[in-house]
């Protein structure tokens, strides 16, 4: 999820784009159920099919704000007939002792949920933590320390609208590039995917 909705703008400052203090535990789930259909583009190797390259990014991205590039990556999963990787688990360690625990996978649908876990309390995010209508600090006793809520009311592919007026005005003001999203971070997102994928030993990994 690229860090332009109005959840980005406004969370509390525990959430801003800084690494956490102490360590710092991330988890993300993304799922969607689909068919297998070895014609079908999600399947097929020459058409960037597999879990990871649909859905990963999602996961990936998210582990990327949150922790930064990570130092290593571990992971697992299994391949469907035609090679590419269908369900896959992450283990992502940053330089400074935070782990992001990812999922993603094309068999069975999740409820696509992310939280922030650290020494202080967590950060929950509603479903689908991409789109998200909502999100809470709580604190390690519990207690809900902070909320937001959207005021728009613009849940689930909708929120896709608060991206699409930030390019426009970053258009509009000559940018090359989002401030808060930069090209370096999308290519390293992609790195780590080719890595998890590399290690997967999925087809069409270059």
């Amino acid at each position: 999820m690229d860090p332009l909705s109005p959840a980005d703008r406004h969370r509390p400052s525990a959430t801003r784009r800084r690494r956490p203090r102490r360590r710092a535990r991330g988890h993300r789930r993304l799922r969607r159920q689909r068919p297998f259909d070895p014609a079908g583009r999600l399947w097929d190797p020459a058409l960037a099919g597999g879990a990871l390259l649909d859905l990963g990014v999602y996961v990936v991205s998210w582990a990327s704000f949150a922790l930064g590039a990570p130092a290593g990556i571990i992971a697992t999963g299994t391949l469907a007939p035609t090679g590419v990787d269908e369900q896959v688990a992450l283990i992502l360690s940053s330089a400074r002792g935070g782990q992001a625990l990812l999922s993603t996978g094309l068999r069975a649908g999740t409820p696509s949920l992310a939280t922030i876990s650290g020494s202080d309390g967590r950060i929950e995010l509603d479903s689908p933590f991409w789109g998200p209508s909502g999100l809470r600090v709580v604190g390690r006793d519990g207690s809900v320390a902070a909320e937001w809520r959207d005021p728009y009311e613009r849940p689930y592919r909708q929120g896709m609208s608060y991206e699409a007026a930030a390019l426009a005005r970053y258009v509009a003001e000559g940018r090359t590039e989002s401030p808060l999203h930069s090209l370096d971070e999308a290519v390293s997102t992609l790195a780590t995917i080719d890595e998890a994928r590399r290690q997967l030993g999925a087809a069409g990994v270059g």
